[in-house]
């Protein structure tokens, strides 16, 4: 029996009903969770999560991935933090950028250069950033604590407000509808994905590959740094030992179960978008329910294993991961 029908349903519409049940759902089980405060914390949540997702669809779509989004996170909001608190706002929110785009080229050149495998790449650079980012706190928690004029614009990044709209969620839709349109309408977003689909083949038909892996790893310490000032300005501290831990598992998990296969070859950004918003449900959804930490992270995984199960079947029933369209 053809099951390819179920996948073109799941495809389009699965997601969107998996957020509506969870949302009916809490909607019954917690009086909180329809309210306006909790709706901002909703969207800043989904927010950071969705920008670094966003750069890790770029990669996963080229066929790689970077383990090392969540040490990235952390020194680039610990080096943020510190900017602040001794220069301007601007110059923290280039320091942040400066050094999640650094780490993303830095990323790329060990994998194009030095022939690393990714995995183990970003594996290594996790260790090696998070270790950066202790030496550089001391292991000391950075409060941000600086002028009144500075922390209100700061702060604007994680809570301020444009037209009611959060800025958190404004600054996604922005990334998003800009990265949509390079993935889909530039021949950038193309090689990405004949890359992820088959890099031999690539190469043969003459692309610079290195050039776009490059390119993708830096994409993803971008966003992985605007993902960081929006966090450091929701929280205005930051840990170097504890910031973004897990925060990579979150990445992959929202980009995989919003359709882009691990296998490459295939980039579905909304997908990432409704993927960030279901574990943004998730997570709220226990926090209101006052569940301990430690039960997030058993939710967090069990989603990453819905995830990866999910493309296994739809690689399997519905078509090969190897199309360059997103449909």
């Amino acid at each position: 029996m053809n099951q390819g029908w179920f996948w073109k349903i799941w495809e389009r519409f699965g997601l969107l009903f998996v957020i509506l049940a969870g949302i009916i759902g809490l909607s019954f089980s917690s009086p909180n969770f329809l309210t306006v405060n909790n709706f901002k914390n909703f969207v800043n949540q989904a927010a950071v999560v969705a920008i670094a997702g966003a750069g890790m669809t770029f990669a996963i779509a080229g066929g790689g991935f970077d383990l090392s989004v969540g040490s990235v996170l952390a020194l680039a909001a610990c080096v943020g933090a510190k900017t602040l608190i001794n220069g301007s706002v601007a110059a923290s929110v280039m320091a942040s950028i400066g050094i999640g785009t650094g780490i993303g080229i830095l990323n790329g050149l060990i994998i194009t250069k030095l022939r690393v495998p990714t995995f183990i790449a970003t594996l290594a650079m996790m260790t090696i950033v998070r270790g950066i980012a202790l030496i550089y706190t001391k292991g000391r928690d950075i409060n941000i604590i600086t002028e009144p004029s500075k922390e209100a614009v700061y702060k604007f990044f994680g809570g301020g407000y444009v037209f009611s709209l959060p800025v958190p969620m404004l600054l996604m839709v922005v990334i998003f509808v800009v990265f949509y349109v390079i993935l889909r309408h530039t021949p950038f977003g193309r090689h990405v994905c004949a890359v992820g689909s088959n890099e031999e083949a690539a190469i043969n038909s003459g692309l610079n590959v290195d050039r776009i892996k490059l390119i993708v790893f830096a994409l993803v310490g971008l966003t992985t740094a605007i993902s960081a000032v929006i966090q450091t300005s929701q929280l205005m501290g930051v840990n170097g030992g504890t910031s973004g831990l897990g925060f990579e598992l979150q990445a992959i998990a929202v980009v995989v179960l919003g359709g882009t296969s691990l296998n490459g070859g295939r980039g579905k950004l909304f997908g990432t978008m409704m993927g960030a918003i279901l574990v943004a449900i998730a997570n709220n959804g226990l926090n209101l329910h006052n569940t301990p930490i430690f039960y997030q992270y058993l939710v967090l995984g069990l989603i990453l294993l819905m995830a990866v199960s999910i493309d296994g079947l739809r690689s399997r029933f519905f078509r090969p991961a190897g199309t360059w369209s997103e449909r």
